[in-house]
């Protein structure tokens, strides 16, 4: 799958180590919730356009489970071209599938010279990448196969014990899924059957507007002060900011509570996270209290406000491609 334009896969991975721990654990859930967000602008790819109905013949996935780890995050057996199993990380922010070079040598993947550019939250390592072509994907067991690999990436950078990212956007599409944290478990939906809508919210929860960047399918949502947020469980914060929109929003890092830490990104640069006092942002109807906090320093200047796992991890999120919605509910 060729793009005839550069693209930057941004947050496909960010690993934490060091300094100072970073409080883990997820927000209190208030009566009502609510999100918070900022955009970016990166280099796209083509968009793609929306799916046409679904063909009768399509066969959903089967429901697959997932463990969550202390390194990784949300971590899953994945087939490629009926090799594996191999241990990938589910990242609804990445921009697209990422494979290691042993998974391109032990399943026999074809690959070609691309135009992408892999980077991370740093900047650091952007390059033109390696994009693999016509493979196949499972997940949980073999045969239980995912309807397209989508976007995918060769990555030279990932951590030994990590083979890969699932980005859902991509390997799920055009199919809905659902990605329920608080049951690890991901799951398939037909959005011509089962669509999400606006008319039917979840319980105490919110169904809000899935915000597409030109040329990609990055999840991103509005919040009520006119900000866009990442929905990024490939990250473990919590609501990431960077230093300069803490700076504006009187935000300081030199609160006596503050956790410092050092996140290691895919292109091998590093950023500072500096954990401050939990916030309260709002996504429609929805108000979360107590949401942990991060402020990042070293970043690059697109870098888009982050809600990462410990701000998500309360919540089943059901992402349906056709009518670019997202359900955001408690559990």
């Amino acid at each position: 799958m060729s793009r005839s334009s550069r693209i930057a896969v941004l947050l496909a991975l960010v690993a934490s180590s060091v300094s100072g721990a970073v409080p883990t654990g997820a927000a209190p859930l208030a009566s009502q919730r609510q999100r918070e967000a900022v955009s970016s602008s990166l280099p796209t790819r083509p968009r793609v356009a929306k799916p046409e109905r679904m063909s009768a013949s399509v066969v959903l996935p089967a429901p697959v489970q997932f463990k969550e780890t202390d390194g990784r995050g949300y971590v899953l057996n994945v087939w490629v071209n009926n090799s594996g199993p191999y241990a990938f990380a589910i990242d609804t922010g990445a921009g697209g599938n990422l494979i290691s070079s042993r998974v391109v040598r032990e399943a026999n993947v074809t690959t070609h010279q691309s135009d992408v550019l892999l980077g991370g939250l740093s900047g650091a390592g952007a390059t033109n990448a390696q994009e693999a072509e016509g493979l196949t994907l499972a997940v949980g067991r073999p045969e239980n196969r995912l309807p397209s690999a989508g976007f995918t990436i060769v990555a030279t950078s990932l951590p030994p014990d990590l083979d890969g990212i699932l980005d859902p956007t991509e390997a799920y599409y055009p199919l809905g899924f659902v990605l329920d944290m608080p049951g690890k478990e991901l799951r398939a939906f037909d959005p011509d059957s089962s669509p999400v809508s606006v008319d039917a919210p979840p319980a105490n929860g919110a169904v809000v507007e899935w915000i597409e960047e030109e040329g990609n399918r990055r999840p991103f949502v509005q919040l009520a002060d006119g900000r866009r947020a990442l929905l990024d469980t490939g990250s473990r914060f919590g609501l990431a900011i960077t230093d300069q929109d803490a700076s504006s929003r009187g935000i300081s890092t030199t609160d006596r509570t503050v956790k410092q830490s050092i996140v290691n990104d895919i292109g091998g640069g590093t950023v500072t996270a500096h954990r401050v006092r939990p916030t309260t942002i709002q996504l429609g109807p929805m108000t979360l209290t107590n949401v942990p906090t991060d402020v990042l320093s070293g970043t690059t200047a697109n870098t888009p406000t982050i809600l990462g796992r410990e701000a998500l991890k309360p919540f089943s999120l059901t992402f349906d491609p056709k009518s670019q919605l997202i359900s955001i509910a408690p559990r």
